[in-house]
């Protein structure tokens, strides 16, 4: 996929989660206002009611209700021209409240417009008392019976407002963070896919070329070997028979890391698990590499630590864990390379250490350097050899070992890769 068709896919999803967003945002809103409106039509029906009934007691068939008015975002005046008594009104209003569903804090109280004064005030408040935890608290200043307005106040409705729609508001705010989360995943998926398919492709370039060299050198050099003039030449036929060889060998080699890949994908391989002495095999590992090592003028020095070598497992796999990782300390050495490989015993198995003063990674290098075709950058790409393949490999072949792999590193101070080996088979 293009970086142009990934830009605008990523910033249509934007657009459109930006749309949702506000969409969702727009609906809270609205919702809120709706239940705003709703909330104050079930207060004044209460009120409504109660008047009514306070007409209904004192037999005042004359005296019209007049329309409750709502004075503030939390007040509420009801203007009844009649006798009312406050204990009678506190208790209709407490029933219609309850009938309502309206369960929250609020005061109420009669006003003599005549006297411009409060003559009864009460507060109903929902508190826990130590001897009856259901029951309201009142707060009051009681005057026997009056002819004013009715009024009622809500003063923690914002909170009452919220628990009325903490279901609603829950269940929206889990969806869009359910979508923030997809949309997120989403993007990251294609971001991380492209990466990939770069890295498949950088792959694809890198095993060309080194497939080439060691097919074009053994061409040359057969070339060479079948000219009538080589015939008699022994030393010119042992030389470029030479050449073929290790030119054959780094094509198996690099034919096998392929296989590696292959397989790990598949996730098909088996190990063949036998008990395994760790000096022998690292013995064996090292001294593969010797010609190698002479060839760059370094030093590859093998310091066997640990009292138990012995530890369960695969033969082949773990020869090329070990082969891997040295090979990676050669290749990642400026000059000269110096690497040490040693043994440890630690708690239930050995750990296998190999250090090396090559060019070391930097801390972002160091996160990614186990990923599958990840190849520290070096500036070009063929200037160190190699698919990006090994280490993940190692990572495969050391977790089926159900042991672990770890590395530290300081960019010019070389790399220190930790493997440790159970003794005992996993599984």
């Amino acid at each position: 996929m293009k970086k142009r068709t990934i830009q605008l896919i990523v910033l249509f999803a934007s657009l459109s989660l930006a749309g949702i967003v506000v969409t969702q945002l727009f609906w809270i809103r609205k919702s809120v206002r709706l239940q705003e409106v709703s909330f104050d039509n079930r207060v004044k029906e209460a009120i409504r009611t109660t008047a009514e009934q306070i007409l209904i007691y004192n037999k005042d068939s004359s005296t019209h209700i007049e329309p409750i008015v709502k004075t503030g975002p939390l007040f509420f005046v009801c203007n009844v021209d009649t006798d009312i008594d406050s204990f009678l009104l506190g208790k209709l209003l407490s029933y219609e409240f309850k009938y309502q569903n309206i369960s929250t804090d609020y005061e109420y109280g009669i006003y003599d417009c005549f006297s411009d004064s409060v003559v009864h005030s009460r507060a109903v408040v929902d508190q826990v008392s130590s001897t009856n935890p259901k029951a309201k608290v009142i707060k009051e200043i009681e005057f026997d019976r009056a002819s004013a307005s009715i009024w009622v106040h809500f003063p923690k409705l914002d909170g009452f407002m919220i628990s009325e729609m903490s279901q609603w508001l829950i269940t929206s705010a889990l969806l869009l963070l359910i979508t923030i989360l997809t949309f997120s995943y989403t993007i990251f998926s294609i971001i991380r896919q492209k990466q990939i398919t770069e890295m498949k492709t950088d792959f694809i370039n890198n095993m060309t070329h080194e497939l080439k060299t060691p097919i074009s050198t053994i061409a040359l050099s057969s070339e060479v070997l079948l000219k009538p003039s080589t015939h008699g030449d022994t030393e010119k036929i042992k030389r470029y028979a030479s050449i073929i060889s290790e030119e054959n060998e780094r094509l198996k080699n690099q034919v096998e890391k392929v296989l590696q890949m292959a397989m790990l994908e598949r996730g098909t391989f088996e190990l063949n698990r036998q008990l395994i002495n760790i000096h022998k095999l690292i013995e064996v590992s090292v001294e593969k590499l010797r010609l190698k090592v002479r060839k760059q003028h370094g030093s590859l020095v093998f310091e066997a630590g640990a009292e138990n070598s012995l530890v369960q497992g695969d033969w082949e796999h773990i020869q090329n864990v070990i082969l891997n990782l040295l090979d990676n300390a050669l290749k990642y050495s400026v000059a000269n390379p110096e690497v040490l490989i040693r043994t440890t015993n630690s708690e239930g198995g050995i750990n296998l250490v190999v250090e090396d003063k090559g060019m070391g990674m930097k801390p972002e290098v160091v996160k990614h350097i186990f990923d599958r075709f990840y190849r520290a950058p070096t500036g070009d790409v063929h200037d160190v050899k190699g698919f990006g393949l090994g280490l993940n490999y190692v990572k495969a072949i050391v977790d089926a070992h159900a042991g672990t792999v770890c590395v530290e590193s300081e960019i010019n101070n070389g790399s220190v890769f930790t493997v440790f080996l159970p003794h005992q088979a996993a599984g």
